[in-house]
């Protein structure tokens, strides 16, 4: 994989495809990889990048993980790619970051889809979980880790292949990493940034995802001018991975439906 260098970082990206630059920001300790079957889908009318975030995939650590540095890292890569605009697709952290760097850079983004994402999670709830992972990860090795946390995160019925390839993923993280990022999004409150959107804006959420749920997509819907919300049905929290052929056409669906310029 190709690198550029931003902000003190290496980041790894993927860039497939040909024609308007469509940029995927993955979730909490994924990496450009998850978006392998979406880049697939779109590489005949859509240029796909996919950064692996800082202390993600193969990107290095160097600095601390917040959104807002993210963010900055993601300016930093479309401008060492020479990429001035773009549709930007964000999962679960990804979201958080998209409207960051739109926040901070509105006329890059041509449009959004947050996917599987929220504007804040519960401060009561983000502190159990919190607590919660910093227990396991006392007797777990990050590969243990990694097959408890994809076999809780994706469905049941979701392919062997697939929960592997995300508890790898998982895997790549350190310890250390792992928890400042976890901490970095349960701390994250993006509410102030809605109302700044008046591009188009598509909101994803899997109808069985128990950790952004519908009500947390129907939030970010109604708080951004013109949002529509899309559920996809027999798919938890990584819809893109759960059901890939919905999720993909949803995408594609709402990406060419928006001008050409």
């Amino acid at each position: 994989m190709p690198t550029v260098e931003a902000n003190g970082e290496v980041l790894f990206y993927l860039q497939e495809g040909k024609g308007p630059a469509a940029v995927l920001v993955h979730n909490l300790a994924a990496n450009g990889q998850v978006w392998r079957g979406l880049i697939d889908e779109l590489g005949d009318r859509y240029e796909g990048v996919a950064f692996d975030c800082r202390c993600h995939g193969q990107s290095t650590g160097n600095g601390p993980f917040t959104i807002e540095n993210a963010a900055e890292d993601l300016k930093a890569g479309l401008d060492a790619l020479g990429i001035e605009s773009a549709h930007m697709i964000g999962l679960s952290m990804g979201g958080s970051i998209c409207l960051t760097f739109h926040s901070r850079w509105p006329q890059r983004v041509r449009s959004l889809v947050l996917a599987d994402s929220t504007a804040q999670v519960d401060p009561a709830l983000a502190a159990d979980r919190l607590y919660a992972i910093q227990e396991a990860l006392h007797y777990l090795t990050m590969e243990d880790f990694g097959k408890q946390a994809a076999g809780e995160i994706l469905r049941p019925s979701t392919a062997r292949e697939t929960r592997q390839e995300l508890a790898r993923m998982i895997a790549l993280l350190d310890q250390k990493s792992y928890l400042e990022v976890l901490k970095a999004v349960l701390t994250t409150d993006v509410n102030p940034l809605l109302g700044l959107v008046s591009i188009p804006t598509l909101v994803v959420v899997g109808e069985q995802d128990n950790r952004t749920p519908l009500s947390h997509a129907q939030h970010l819907a109604d708080s951004i001018a013109g949002a529509k919300l899309e559920v996809i049905p027999e798919a938890g929290h990584l819809s893109n991975l759960d059901n890939p052929e919905a999720f993909n056409a949803a995408v594609a669906g709402f990406l060419d439906g928006q001008p050409a310029h």
